[in-house]
């Protein structure tokens, strides 16, 4: 029985839940690329724009540390079609876990005055895409951290894994001419080791041999 207990102690704190960056960008030397992935994240796909182009901010604009980031104009004066995007791959044998605040969302921006109001983080893992988050933007062509500083809690996630695609959309523009630029572009989560069906079984086991004793020792 002790042994059996061990055991059970060791695969818990294995599967045991961790929450850290699971990717970000920084866009530091004018990259594309995730500068930052999670210890159960296996490859984070390049940062783009569905409207297939955008510019890389290399010095001011604000006042916002660190620099740079990448900005765009045209995005939807209704309701959200224009996104930017991003992707990451969990390592097999591996979720992300959706407690309470376990997964946040945030982002530092600079929307212009005709630029998006409303923002939208929606994903997909292999259903179709949903929406995760949302939020309002302030278009006074300031930089603002307020959601780097606060990030927005993320609630539908629970046991995604595999490759999980997402898409930041901003609407609501009083112009399809505003510009919005992004920096800091960071998904906060947790992750877990999912049980293998033989180490379900053995837990399964343990739990059984427990009340079995406490019967028994009645």
């Amino acid at each position: 029985m002790k042994k059996l207990l061990a055991i059970m102690a060791v695969l818990a704190l294995a599967s045991a839940a961790s929450a850290e960056v699971l990717v970000q960008y920084t866009f530091t030397g004018s990259s594309a690329a995730a500068s930052s992935i999670g210890t159960a994240v296996q490859t984070a796909g390049n940062f783009a724009n569905s409207q297939g182009s955008f510019g890389y901010i290399s010095t001011g604009m604000g006042t916002i540390s660190p620099q740079p980031g990448v900005s765009t104009a045209t995005w939807n004066q209704g309701t959200p079609t224009a996104y930017w995007s991003f992707s990451l791959t969990l390592m097999s044998g591996y979720k992300l876990v959706d407690s309470p605040d376990a997964l946040t969302f945030g982002f530092n921006y600079r929307a212009t005055g005709t630029g998006p109001t409303s923002w939208q983080l929606d994903a997909d893992w292999g259903s179709g895409f949903s929406t995760m988050a949302s939020g309002t933007l302030t278009a006074n062509s300031s930089w603002q951290n307020g959601l780097s500083a606060t990030p927005a809690s993320v609630t539908g996630l629970a046991d995604a894994s595999g490759t999980i695609n997402f898409r930041l959309y901003g609407y609501n523009a009083p112009s399809a001419t505003g510009t919005w630029a992004v920096d800091n572009v960071t998904l906060n989560g947790t992750t877990t080791a999912i049980p293998e069906p033989a180490t379900m079984s053995l837990l399964g086991l343990g739990a059984l041999a427990m009340v079995l004793r406490r019967k028994m020792s009645k």
